[in-house]
């Protein structure tokens, strides 16, 4: 996966787990802003989320699902975990990257 930045800037540095965590946080409160268009989430995230999911250990996968963190998702805060199978596959499944 070719990130296209500067490697050595945040949260690139900090390794593949917190740029996943990182860009999941963004897509969730994608999601939740841009309800009525799906298509604008689908093209800027599920590739990517899928893509460096794949490249993650078992164990940094493991790490990931096990934080929690509160995130804006308008007009509530929410209290989520990083669930990739739910919240990246359960909106991209069936989509062509």
């Amino acid at each position: 996966m070719q990130l296209g930045r500067d490697e050595r800037s945040f949260p690139f540095s900090q390794g593949r787990q917190v740029v996943y965590d990182h860009l999941f946080q963004r897509f969730v409160v994608s999601k939740s802003i841009a309800k009525t268009e799906r298509r604008f989430v689908i093209d800027n995230y599920c590739a990517r989320l899928v893509d460096l999911y794949g490249q993650l250990s078992a164990q940094e996968k493991e790490s990931l699902a096990a934080q929690r963190e509160w995130v804006n998702t308008e007009p509530t805060m929410t209290y989520m975990a990083v669930d990739h199978a739910k919240e990246v596959l359960g909106t991209c499944r069936g989509t062509a990257p």
